[in-house]
């Protein structure tokens, strides 16, 4: 999708008969707008003579009326319109997030890309603001042609201060580019120091002066810059709607002066009505236009969302493989290799080649240094990262993992805990609550409406949780990216000595990564990683 596409043309992809309806009924509401002036502007002149009262009586309340379900359902149906529009771009934008590859998720800014999200509200105030514009505009246009039919000189100078107030504000709109850009760079640098008080409240406990140099010296300081900025953007825009007002109020005053000398009184008088009339609504135009542009810089960035993980077919089936396998004798990994690379391609750290043969039933611990490439080769096992060479083999024939990720049940070291278990259709309520007892989590956390009570708990409950969780899913492999480092001694040992060779009896697969030697006897193999390269012990 092009992400150079309008408000209007993703509306039009979206329900092209509405939109139509929308158009009709806004540019009917601009005309109502404009022709409700004017009726009302000579109605006042008729009645004063006696003429027409019927007519004006009637006209003006219907007209008024019109306008006002015009307006109504322009707004109403524009705003659902638009909501569509964002809930169909969100949803593929989530569709095709957890269908792309696990490495460019992980390469991306995910807290920007979740802001953006959030932001998508503006499409719809700025398609309600580009309602007002278009509205506006044409009520605008009908009072210019107005008073085009009662002078053409007026007419032609009316245009020309409209123009030079547009140049202007957007000459202003220009010189304030550097001003809001500051007091956003200041706004940004309060949140970062907030963040560093919030999310560093342990260590500043722990060190006073470091506590006291970063409040009084860097967050009180950040600010008052802050609002110092804020201000002079609040000031810099009262300031120019007071100085255009004014002005505005003493052209009035020079050009009815200078308009009497050439033009009847009553001419004048419907004139300058009509530009105080057309005031109101100038000003709602250049009010609006932030508004657009922002919600079509949201619109680009959601655009832009849509393709920055591929594009998916929402009902088409994340895997697509000829038969699930039900039992395995052996997983081979036959020369297998992954490069990290730079974005232009620069390898910088490589895992392999690793050949290892992984049979059903078994333990496998995996161990090994900081950084040698552990996690890489889980995710290369489970089929999270597609390998850079090599194969994988299952039972003698060759397979691409991400097509059999149904067998693993994994907990990472930095798991993500869901309160509901999405996709188990039949949950054994009694073994859920047993395994809550024997985790030690009865007390805390409970199953119940079809979601846990609370996952705000320890780092080691947490995962206590999760492994209830995998348990319950029941899968052929089991992996475990150093579940027990959070553990207690009792837990720790419950893992090792219990756990681990209850799932070997029941024929599962379980492959760990430890650094628990004290336990390394409970493995059927033992492979040390050392800088991407395998050694078995």
């Amino acid at each position: 999708m092009n992400d150079k596409m309008s408000l209007v043309s993703i509306l039009y992809k979206e329900n092209p008969v509405l939109l139509y309806y929308l158009i009709v009924m806004n540019i009917s509401a601009g005309i109502l707008g404009g022709s409700i002036i004017l009726f009302a502007l000579n109605g006042i002149h008729d009645i004063v003579d006696n003429k027409n009262i019927v007519l004006y009586a009637f006209v003006i309340p219907v007209n008024a009326i019109l306008l006002i379900l015009c307006k109504r359902f322009v707004h109403s149906r524009s705003r659902i319109l638009s909501e569509k529009v964002q809930t169909r771009l969100i949803l593929k934008i989530a569709n095709n997030f957890r269908r792309t590859k696990l490495e460019i998720v992980e390469k991306e800014n995910l807290p920007g890309i979740y802001s953006q999200i959030v932001n998508a509200q503006t499409i719809t105030v700025s398609i309600n603001k580009y309602a007002d514009l278009t509205q506006n505009s044409i009520a605008i246009f009908f009072l210019w042609l107005y008073v085009y039919a009662l002078s053409f000189q007026i007419a032609i100078l009316v245009m020309a201060f409209v123009l030079i107030f547009f140049l202007i504000y957007q000459s202003y709109q220009q010189l304030l580019i550097p001003v809001i850009e500051n007091e956003s760079a200041h706004k940004t640098e309060m949140h970062l120091k907030i963040s560093h008080i919030l999310d560093g409240l342990k260590e500043l406990k722990l060190n006073q002066c470091q506590s006291d140099v970063l409040f009084h010296h860097y967050l009180v300081e950040e600010i008052n810059q802050t609002q110092d900025a804020r201000f002079y953007l609040m000031s810099s825009h009262a300031h120019f709607h007071l100085i255009v007002n004014a002005s505005f109020f003493i052209i009035i005053g020079c050009v009815s002066l200078v308009l009497s000398s050439y033009f009847h009184y009553i001419v004048i008088i419907k004139v300058l009505t009509i530009l105080i009339f057309m005031w109101t609504p100038t000003l709602s135009i250049l009010t609006a236009i932030p508004y657009i542009s922002n919600g079509q810089k949201a619109l680009k960035q959601l655009l832009s969302l849509t393709e920055a993980f591929g594009s998916y077919d929402e009902n088409q089936p994340i895997a697509s493989y000829m038969e699930n396998i039900d039992c395995f004798e052996t997983i081979y990994l036959d020369h297998l290799t992954y490069e990290y690379q730079q974005e232009d391609q620069t390898p910088v750290f490589s895992v392999g080649p690793l050949c290892l043969k992984i049979h059903s039933g078994e333990i496998l611990f995996i161990t090994g240094g900081n950084g040698c490439g552990k996690t890489t080769l889980l995710k290369l096992i489970s089929g999270l990262y597609q390998q850079s060479s090599g194969n994988i083999w299952i039972d003698q024939k060759k397979v691409n993992m991400s097509h059999h990720r149904y067998l693993f049940s994994a907990i990472f070291s930095d798991f993500y805990l869901f309160d509901k278990l999405y996709g188990l259709e039949k949950i054994d309520i009694q073994l859920m609550n047993d395994l809550l007892i024997e985790m030690d989590l009865a007390k805390k956390v409970q199953w119940k409406d079809d979601h846990f009570s609370t996952i705000d708990l320890s780092t080691g409950q947490r995962k206590r949780l999760a492994l209830i969780v995998s348990l319950l899913e029941n899968r052929q492999i089991y992996i475990f990216d150093e579940w027990a480092a959070d553990q207690d001694k009792k837990y720790r040992h419950y893992f090792y000595e219990s756990l681990l060779p209850s799932l070997k009896k029941q024929g599962k697969t379980i492959v760990v990564i430890t650094h628990d030697d004290a336990f390394f006897h409970v493995a059927d193999q033992l492979v040390r990683l050392n800088y991407g390269q395998l050694e078995t012990r």
